[in-house]
């Protein structure tokens, strides 16, 4: 039985950005995720079998609540040691996916030098999520678009905020947010919340 938890943070936050990335044509960012922590994904998937998963959310309870699996997302990613920003990286060519490149760095796969050198990744995805869940409950991704830059505006605004957000100039020299043209931002589902949200979300 799964009980609801009223948290006063969950106000519905990223559900704007949820339906403005499904219809938007502008810019080439459509989700991402901050800081998630490299030890709260099963990479070996020992745990998940054949569930290769990096989870993220939004909002907490239902009806909001959204939970989509981002392994097969492709895009750019940055990893993170102590000391900030370590390695700049992406996923288009090949078939491979962000989980994979990512397990690679973790576990120095295909001789990844990255290996211990980093415990933080953020990512900054072009395939949505769309309204439609699996039989797990999580929400599909989108397509991978066929065309990835768009009008010149919409695309330099996308660039900046990328780099504002990886680079945390944010409240240093920049004092304004610069936020996505039609991005949703996400939060890790930390290994212990696993069970918990795939519960609240199954069919």
């Amino acid at each position: 039985m799964v009980v609801d938890i009223y948290f006063p943070e969950d106000n519905g936050m990223g559900q704007d950005d949820l339906e403005r990335q499904a219809t938007s044509k502008a810019g080439f960012i459509r989700a991402y995720g901050m800081h998630w922590q490299a030890d709260e994904v099963d990479w070996k998937g020992s745990e998940t079998g054949r569930y290769r998963e990096i989870l993220g959310r939004i909002g907490i309870n239902r009806p909001g609540l959204k939970v989509a699996n981002f392994w097969h997302q492709r895009g750019i990613y940055v990893l993170h040691s102590a000391h900030g920003p370590y390695y700049v990286g992406q996923t288009i060519a090949g078939g491979m996916s962000l989980g994979m490149r990512l397990r690679q760095h973790y576990l120095g796969k295909n001789r990844s030098p990255h290996a211990g050198k980093w415990d933080r990744f953020s990512w900054f995805g072009w395939r949505g999520t769309l309204s439609s869940t699996d039989d797990r409950g999580l929400q599909r991704l989108r397509n991978h678009p066929r065309q990835l830059l768009t009008g010149s505006r919409n695309t330099v605004q996308d660039i900046e905020s990328l780099l504002i957000h990886t680079l945390g100039t944010l409240n240093a020299g920049n004092s304004r947010r610069e936020g996505f043209v039609a991005a949703a931002q996400w939060e890790q589902i930390w290994w212990s919340e696993r069970d918990h949200y795939l519960e609240k979300i199954a069919p």
